[in-house]
């Protein structure tokens, strides 16, 4: 049993994810101690709860870059009035720059939060009737269940974290154009 997580380190929002092979995992754990299994099902635990907390931070995320940029969208086209047809046409083409680079920052970020499909484990994973007469078949079978699903919301998390990338990028042009607008402004 694991008393301490001071061996691990943070990890960054998109992992490095090295696929291993359930046929391999399923052959190594046929038979095997029932001790392991359950050392083994204490560490999916632990690893299932990580990758759903990263879905929860992605999102988390995601939703807060949805609504910096929708904010500044919603702010170049009302709040730029009194100000804007003054700045001049370069500083109209930032400003049109800026609304397209949050535009696109809006839509990675409805991108990383819509639903995706992955697996999920059921009643049938828990409940699996033929194996009731060997405890030891029915905990590899919870383990190797386990580990698809942790494997199918991996490569969700990955993608998610991906459009996320790209929607903090997005908004990070935005800001910057927005500021260059505000420069463009006042004469020299």
């Amino acid at each position: 049993m694991i008393t301490t997580l001071r061996h691990f380190t943070p990890l960054p929002l998109e992992v490095q994810h090295h696929r291993i092979d359930v046929n391999e995992v399923q052959k190594a754990i046929h038979g095997a101690n029932p001790d392991l299994l359950v050392e083994l099902g204490e560490f999916g635990t632990l690893m299932m709860d990580e990758v759903l907390a990263r879905s929860d931070a992605l999102e988390t995320k995601a939703l807060s870059c949805l609504g910096w940029a929708t904010t500044l969208l919603a702010f170049l086209l009302w709040g730029t009035e009194g100000w804007a047809p003054k700045a001049g046409k370069s500083a109209a083409a930032v400003l049109i720059f800026c609304a397209i680079a949050a535009l696109a920052a809006a839509w990675f970020s409805f991108d990383a939060l819509r639903v995706r499909k992955w697996t999920w484990a059921s009643q049938r994973d828990w409940f699996q009737v033929k194996l009731f007469s060997n405890a030891n078949a029915l905990r590899a079978y919870h383990l190797l269940s386990l580990l698809e699903h942790h494997e199918t919301r991996s490569v969700v998390n990955n993608a998610k974290a991906r459009s996320l990338q790209r929607a903090e990028l997005a908004l990070l042009v935005a800001a910057a154009l927005i500021l260059i607008a505000f420069v463009l402004r006042w004469p020299i």
